[in-house]
């Protein structure tokens, strides 16, 4: 991903970054993000993101919305 929606904690500015989804929730509603900058992994402006969070599959797709992805 880019830019677009972003998840709380995430630093400002354009990120280029990529994440893995990890699982489901919710029928498939809720996708769980494996963020592997999360914790501080991705230095000091990275410490206040979760190193693994929830998001709506609505949020997932704007997210990566025009960018790469695999499957």
């Amino acid at each position: 991903m880019v830019s677009g929606w972003r998840p709380p904690g995430y630093p400002s500015g354009t990120i280029y970054h990529y994440v893995a989804i990890v699982g489901y929730a919710d029928d498939g509603d809720t996708a769980v993000i494996g963020d592997p900058a999360g914790g501080g992994a991705g230095g000091g402006s990275w410490s206040n993101v979760p190193q693994q969070y929830s998001i709506s599959t609505y949020d997932l797709g704007t997210w990566i919305g025009e960018k790469a992805y695999a499957a």
